[in-house]
């Protein structure tokens, strides 16, 4: 379980980065 638990908070960090980048991107 701990390891899912990585994985989880890997995957939720890397969707926040692709949202950010994303705004960004639209911003310009």
């Amino acid at each position: 379980m701990v390891i899912a638990y990585i994985t989880s908070v890997d995957y939720y960090e890397t969707v926040l980065t692709v949202k950010l980048i994303k705004q960004r991107v639209n911003q310009n």
